[in-house]
Order: structure tokens, then sequence, then C-alpha cells
């Protein structure tokens, strides 16, 4: 990716352009380390760092304890509405049911949308009340391929209408995911909950599975505008 550097005055300021091109390469490249997007857009890994802070800053990006970058909360939210029915938060309808997966079963629960590139970000979390659990992924984008969220998210699920996959970016982890369906039946959002491996033998997968399944048909409902 070539940067074209326009001039203070012509077409605004160069840091403002710059700026955009390195979201641009978080949004359309997927998650994204300093010296990656140093070297894709040819500029300083000191620059890029400033730039970069700035957009953290300001919630676009966010920045993981590995030093990756990915989109943040504020450019996430403005994929968050549901698009058949943009009246009607998706996350705000989320709330009540995460909360009760979580209670269902324990472990960190997600609610997380289709972003560009093939990846997908997530919207909004309630995290396990135990003690060990599974880190705060709201706001951050991660590629599809292989994720239990990117398979109920492009209807690639089991039998039992659920995805099940170990956490990609978290090693020891698993995830169990089911989709969120509007009105017309198209996916537009997922449910998953994510914890240790530990804890999810065959046993537990199947029982919390269901509930997966089950919250996920009710925040459907909620977005269909059904009375639950």
């Amino acid at each position: 990716m070539s940067l074209n550097d326009p001039e203070q005055g012509a077409d605004g300021p160069r840091s403002v352009h710059r700026a955009l091109m390195l979201l641009t390469c978080v949004v359309e490249r997927g998650p994204q380390t300093l010296s990656e997007l140093a070297r894709v857009l040819e500029m300083s890994p000191s620059t890029a760092m400033r730039l970069a802070r700035a957009l953290v800053h300001w919630g676009y990006l966010d920045r993981d304890e590995s030093g990756t970058y990915s989109t943040g909360r504020r450019f996430a939210s403005l994929q968050r509405t549901v698009r058949e029915a943009p009246e009607t938060d998706i996350v705000e309808l989320s709330g009540p049911v995460l909360r009760a997966l979580t209670d269902d079963t324990q472990e960190s629960s997600y609610l997380s949308v289709q972003g560009a590139a093939q990846t997908l970000m997530y919207l909004r979390q309630v995290p396990s009340p135990q003690a060990i659990r599974h880190v705060n992924w709201t706001g951050r984008s991660m590629p599809m391929a292989g994720t239990a969220a990117g398979a109920a998210l492009t209807g690639q699920v089991d039998e039992h209408g659920v995805a099940v996959a170990k956490a990609i970016a978290t090693e020891g982890a698993t995830a169990i995911a089911a989709p969120v369906r509007d009105a017309q039946g198209t996916i537009v959002a997922a449910l998953s909950i994510v914890g240790p491996s530990f804890r999810m033998p065959p046993r537990a997968i199947a029982r919390y599975a269901e509930r997966v399944r089950l919250r996920s048909m009710e925040l459907s409902d909620l977005v269909a505008g059904k009375t639950p």
C-alpha cells in the first residue's frame, strides 16, 4: 500500500491523511502490529506509533497486550445497528441476553458482527465472574476464518445450530457461537462464549452449546421485534 502525502492546504494536513491511511489499513487487512503498519504504509515506526496512539485515544483503534492494533469501539459502533431495522440497536438489545448467557455458563459472553475484508468485530461483552476468564475483546476485530463466531456469522454451524472452535487468539481457550437472525432470517450477528478449555470438556460443551443456541434465538426474537 503506497502512501501518497498531499501537501498542507491542498487536500488537508498530511497527518490527517496518514492517520486515515493507517486506519484503512487495519480495517481492510485486519489486526496489524506496529511494524507491519509501518512496512505496509511505507512510514517510519515512530510516525506509525504517533498516529496509532492518536487513533487509540479517540477509540478508532484498539491495542491489545501483544501490541497488535485492531478496530476500536468507536469505529465498531458505526456498524453495530441491524441493517434491516436501523432504529433497533442490536448492541442495546443484547445486554440482558449476554448477561443471562454468562449466568447460564459462568463464561465470558460476546456479541460480534461481520466487518470488512472477512473480519469480524466484537461489539459487547459480559465477563465471566470466575478468577480465570477470557480477556475483554470488546471493540476488537480479527479474521473470521477458523473462529466459532466467524462460522456462526457465515452460517457454518453443526446440526445443533452452533459452532465450536479453539479460540485462535487465546491459547488454551474454547469458543462456542450461534447466529443471530433478523425478521427475514438473515444472519446479522453472532452470540458466543469463550472460556478456558480445561473448563470445557465434551459434556460441558454440549450443555453450553444448548444455552448459546437458546440465547441466540432469544436475541433473534428481540431483533425481529417479536414479543419475548
